[in-house]
């Protein structure tokens, strides 16, 4: 498998600098991901237990370009394995893989629920 365990399960600090340290815009973007796409994670693992890799390494590939942008390091990197397995003609193992995705992405929904704005704060000041 991966060294995704060793990945943090989230880091505010790429996003934070794409966007020069402008809290407001960063929790906004977050807000924006909560409401809209925190459950995308889920899409990949349904896909998983079907047969066309082509479809599994889309949304794969979405997923990844998604949480990477935030900051989801490990479900980016989870992502990741799962297209390049795609990507070789192996089918990911369902009962193997959805589990995994599932976990991560709910892992990620909490940390970003759970941000701390003064931790964020702390962060900008020390740039």
């Amino acid at each position: 498998m991966s060294e995704s365990p060793e990945l943090p399960v989230f880091d505010p600090r790429p996003l934070l600098e794409d966007l020069d340290y402008d809290l407001d815009t960063y929790r906004d973007v977050i807000d924006m991901y909560l409401a809209d796409s925190a459950d995308v994670g889920f899409e990949l693992a349904e896909k998983l237990s079907g047969d066309d890799l082509t479809d599994i390494k889309v949304c794969a590939h979405g997923l990844k370009g998604l949480v990477a942008s935030i900051g989801g390091m490990r479900l980016a990197d989870i992502a990741n394995l799962i297209q390049e397995m795609c990507r070789e003609g192996k089918k990911p193992e369902c009962e193997v893989w959805a589990p995994l995705v599932k976990a991560e992405t709910a892992a990620l929904k909490e940390a970003l629920e759970q941000l701390d704005q003064t931790a964020l704060e702390r962060l900008a000041a020390e740039r």
